[in-house]
């Protein structure tokens, strides 16, 4: 090694040999760049490994700004990191007070380091200025191992000291630990020999005794050879590779009996050496060796410094070949399950993510192209909103896995793409690191599910039709949920049907049917529900009671329920209300003699009737009193804000207090809807009519769902100052719809059981969208009859009824009346009529009174005929 001569940028000094100790004895931060840059500057240029450990008066970006200037492409250095620059805490400290042990562990793994990459060795430098005295003892012994330890390794170690910060003491001590120290003098940087010195070379004399053995110990294979390319000497190692002694191999010519040619091959590392006289290590694959190596060859000099040979060293990098197969082979897996994968890639190649490109369906979903980078910092050609509100870029799932080191989870942002279409994306985001721990980019994967999204809309605008049809309708419909070994419970009923009975839905939920029938008539619930667990669907009259005590009997027609893998699960039923037919036949058979009793018994029902109507009329206006709505004032002007008790309440507020300020306000909002909030305040302001639902969260932990209504009112100015709104707690509503889960099937399903029409009439189109058994009602199939309109539908309607339907359906519309029954003859298509009842209400818009009508139309030509019998 001491005659393998390095430069070591320093002129001072010279060329040095590998081993080599030294110090400096610095007293201004120009002293030490003076000699620190070109020193490492020499070892950067010369494939070595560099050590830089600064401190005072140097910090590290002080220490890269330095280096930069005399080698202006550092910065390739630093990111292939043939170059670190640390402070002292990560290589001498340990809770701040100097650890021998880690220096000398850190020092190990960076020589190991440097031989396994394939640099000619390391170098280093240490700035000492934090040296404490209480150190001095430790840290000196630390500095006799270093000199001792790398006489025989390709390692070069530089200490530097700040006179100012050592005494005369400290000064000995120092030089003493070093081959030689550098000192300047009148401006010029004087080289100094140390005792030391004289000790290594006596020292090396015993080292020689010593390499004998460790030429013969190392794994790797060496050779010495002579400028003629023969074998001088060979290790067990190499010779074992050659399937011959070490004795045998003296004298064999190198590239005869490893290439089996006549002359060097062209890539012979020691053909290169002989001509520039330097070291040289070249990556060959020698099948006669078995396999891949590094081979590295250092020339030896005689005592004239002439060239006399060199020392061939080949390390076997079999294994790293293999793994390095096996990383290229999963990194081309990888790269094509990206490509195939389904769904959307991002990968942000910095930690700021300043350089995002994606998979395929990354840039079908981006509208991208391949390779291009998507980062918004550096392309503005999308926007993305989460919730309504645009993002920064750093609120990206892709910049805040990065930037914070988080894991980002199922995350929905709706995407306005170059083409001005819309695209909704859900998914996640995490960070990537760096060996050491270091966030170094992040990577997001994201599904499409736009469609998703249509569909669920579309779903929801359609039960939302059809809710309104179920709860508009003129009779009663009843889910119950079959529950094992309980039997059937109430999971829904319409409003209607509770109003049959007398009852609030609430007191009708979680209870059975026997719950409101006599003794027979539970008897015959049982053998139903029997029935429908057999899947029998029917029709059939049955008799319950209402909450007063009085009968019910209504028409029911109900199907049985069943899910996906055929369990029952249930039934829905649909009743009309047939307690008047049933009373009349009863007292028709009963009283035919007594006319002016039944007359008499007629008018108590009317007149019961009439005082159940009042009493809900009465009923009605007290809900609309306590309904649960509250009201509040916000004086721009004055900043006072009014809170009505029941707006307290609402917000779980106690009402003696004052009305909540706005920030206070603003608390209640759940966190997720207080932006949404505050933007539509900031347009209520301007002006707009505001109708907006949002969520709170109560005092007490509870999260409500509200609706509010305000509109601002301007001065003659027009300006504005005051706003003034309504709040209502929709929570039970809310609960109700998400719990409702009745597809557009079952609402067939009630119309075609019970034999009635279920229509929806646009005005404007003059058209009408029918569900039902259309064909049992008026004898004509759905293509026999087309598009259903006003006119078709009126020629069927018998003269006598035709002028009194047409002129109270027009009196009506005009009168913007919400609903309207009325009942006329119809002709079927053989000719017969039938009576009809129709129920119909009014639905409106901003543009127009009434634009479309939702109605129930049913035969009660029955029903007529018993009254007429009655009548006689």
């Amino acid at each position: 090694m001491k005659g393998q001569l390095r430069k070591s940028g320093i002129d001072a000094i010279g060329d040095i040999p590998w081993g080599t100790h030294f110090c400096q004895f610095y007293q201004t931060k120009e002293d030490l760049i003076e000699i620190v840059v070109p020193y490492l500057k020499a070892g950067l240029e010369n494939n070595e490994l560099c050590l830089w450990i600064t401190s005072d008066p140097l910090g590290v970006e002080d220490a890269k700004e330095a280096l930069k200037k005399s080698v202006p492409d550092i910065d390739t250095y630093l990111n292939r990191e043939q170059v670190e620059i640390i402070p002292e805490t990560l290589f001498y400290l340990e809770k701040g007070a100097f650890d021998q042990k880690k220096a000398l562990n850190i020092g190990t793994e960076k020589f190991l380091r440097a031989a396994e990459e394939g640099y000619c060795g390391l170098r280093t430098i240490g700035n000492l200025s934090w040296l404490k005295k209480t150190d001095w003892d430790n840290f000196a012994d630390y500095e006799e191992k270093v000199d001792s330890a790398i006489g025989n390794c390709r390692i070069i170690s530089m200490c530097a000291y700040s006179l100012d910060k050592c005494n005369a003491t400290d000064i000995i001590d120092v030089v003493a630990n070093h081959q030689f120290t550098l000192i300047k003098r009148e401006g010029n940087w004087e080289r100094i020999e140390s005792p030391r010195r004289r000790k290594a070379e006596e020292t090396a004399v015993q080292a020689t005794k010593n390499w004998e053995y460790t030429f013969d110990a190392v794994p790797d294979l060496i050779a010495i050879l002579d400028t003629e390319y023969r074998i001088v000497r060979a290790n067990r190692a190499m010779a074992a590779r050659l399937g011959i002694t070490p004795e045998e191999c003296v004298g064999l010519t190198c590239y005869r009996v490893i290439h089996g040619t006549d002359e060097p091959p062209s890539f012979c590392p020691y053909r290169q050496l002989l001509k520039d006289g330097i070291e040289h290590t070249e990556e060959v694959r020698e099948d006669s060796l078995g396999g891949d190596f590094i081979l590295s060859v250092l020339p030896l000099h005689d005592s004239k410094g002439k060239i006399i040979g060199c020392t061939h060293f080949a390390r076997d990098i079999n294994e790293r070949k293999r793994l390095e197969e096996q990383t290229r082979q999963r990194a081309e897996e990888m790269e094509t399950v990206m490509e195939i994968a389904p769904v959307a890639i991002w990968i942000g190649h910095d930690p700021q993510c300043h350089n995002i490109t994606g998979n395929r369906m990354a840039n079908e979903y981006f509208e991208s192209r391949s390779g291009e980078n998507v980062s918004p910092k550096v392309t503005s050609l999308r926007r993305i909103f989460c919730k309504g509100s645009e993002l920064a870029v750093d609120e990206l799932p892709m910049q805040k896995a990065a930037l914070k080191g988080i894991e980002v989870r199922n995350e929905e942002i709706d995407v306005l793409l170059p083409s001005r279409e819309w695209r909704v994306l859900l998914g996640s985001a995490s960070p990537l690191h760096d060996a050491r721990g270091n966030v170094r980019g992040s990577v997001s994967a994201f599904i499409d599910i736009t469609e998703r999204k249509k569909a669920e809309e579309a779903l929801r605008r359609s039960e939302e039709k059809y809710r309104n049809l179920i709860e508009t309708a003129n009779e009663g419909i009843w889910i119950l949920e079959w529950v094992p070994d309980t039997g059937a419970r109430t999971i829904y009923v319409n409003k209607k049907m509770a109003e049959m009975l007398g009852c609030s839905r609430e007191e009708m939920i979680g209870k059975s049917v026997r719950d409101f029938t006599d003794e027979e008539g539970k008897a015959i619930f049982e053998l139903n529900m029997k029935r429908r667990e057999q899947g029998i669907n029917e029709s059939h009259e049955f008799k319950l009671l209402r909450k007063d005590g009085s009968p019910l009997w209504a028409l029911v027609n109900s199907k049985s329920l069943f899910d996906e893998t055929g369990k029952f699960t249930g039934s829905i039923s649909m009743l009309t209300d047939i307690t008047g037919r049933r009373e009349a036949e009863t007292k028709l058979k009963e009283t035919l003699e007594n006319l002016e009793k039944l007359v008499e018994d007629r008018t108590l029902e009317l007149e019961k009737a009439y005082k159940s109507l009042k009493e809900s009329e009465t009923r009605l206006s007290e809900a609309q009193r306590i309904a649960h709505i509250g009201n509040w004032d916000w004086d721009l002007l004055t900043c006072e804000i009014y809170w009505s008790e029941e707006m307290s309440r609402i917000f779980g507020r106690d009402p003696q207090k004052s009305g909540a300020s706005y920030s206070e306000f603003l608390d209640y909002i759940h966190p997720d809807d207080r932006d949404y909030v505050k933007n539509a305040m900031k347009r209520a302001i301007k002006g707009e009519l505001l109708a907006i639902d949002y969520s709170i969260l109560l005092e007490d932990g509870e999260e409500s769902t509200v609706h509010m209504r305000a509109q601002a009112v301007f001065n003659e100015k027009n300006i504005p100052i005051k706003i003034k709104g309504t709040v209502q707690d929709i929570t039970e509503r809310k609960k109700a719809e998400k719990a409702l889960e009745l597809s557009e099937e079952r609402y067939r399903i009630i119309t075609e059981q019970t034999g009635q029409l279920v229509y929806d009439y646009n005005i404007e189109k003059d058209i009408a969208d029918v569900a039902g058994n259309i064909e049992e009602l008026t004898g004509f199939t759905s293509e026999e009859l087309g598009n259903i309109n006003l006119k078709l539908w009126t020629s069927r309607i018998h003269p006598e009824d035709l002028n009194r339907f047409l002129e109270n359906h027009k009196k009506y519309l005009e009168l913007d009346r919400k609903s309207y029954r009325i009942e006329y003859r119809f002709r079927k298509k053989n000719g017969e009529y039938i009576y009809l009842e129709e129920n119909w209400v009014s639905q409106g818009d901003s543009k127009s009174s009434v634009n479309r009508v939702l109605g129930v139309i049913k035969n009660i030509t029955e029903r007529k005929q018993a009254e007429k019998s009655l009548q006689t």
